[in-house]
């Protein structure tokens, strides 16, 4: 088992190697043709999948706080289910947005209109970043109650 303090260093040396690929895809399209499908399927694809990575240690950074948490002032629902369903979310949304941006650059090349796959690619924007914004929601929630409680406890020692 990945102790919790390496998988979070794990997933952001991945999303940084994910996302030097990306731009290193996009420099040699720059250098080649900029409009190839395969340069932009690949920069788009590594450079929108290395924010996953970055968001799910976020998010397991947050478990790791949440666990610290006990007494009266414990979430409602646990770290772990926090952790999976937030991972989800982005994994979905980054499923739907490559899927638009795939079928954008199919579109482009076959001189069709881009307009339907255009919507599919921000669908996917829209939801990933009503996910987020969930997610600093509960986050906010669930860290203020954890200080709270962190303020009851020393309270507490103190009397």
């Amino acid at each position: 088992m990945v102790r919790p303090r390496r998988a979070g260093a794990i997933l952001i040396i991945f999303g940084v190697m994910f996302e030097a690929v990306g731009f290193i895809m996009r420099a040699l399209s720059s250098q080649v043709d900029p409009y190839l499908l395969p340069y932009f399927m690949c920069q788009y694809f590594f450079i929108v999948v290395a924010l996953v990575f970055f968001a799910a240690a976020i998010y397991l950074a947050l478990s790791w706080l949440l666990l610290g948490v006990s007494g009266r002032h414990k979430p409602p629902v646990s770290p772990r289910l926090i952790l999976i369903i937030f991972v989800c979310f982005d994994i979905v949304c980054t499923i739907i947005q490559v899927a638009g941006a795939a079928s954008i650059g199919t579109a482009e090349s076959n001189d069709q209109d881009p307009s339907p796959a255009n919507d599919v690619l921000i669908m996917g924007l829209a939801i990933q970043v009503a996910a987020f914004l969930d997610f600093l929601v509960v986050s906010w929630i669930l860290v203020d109650s954890g200080v709270c409680a962190a303020e009851h406890q020393l309270q507490a020692k103190g009397s």
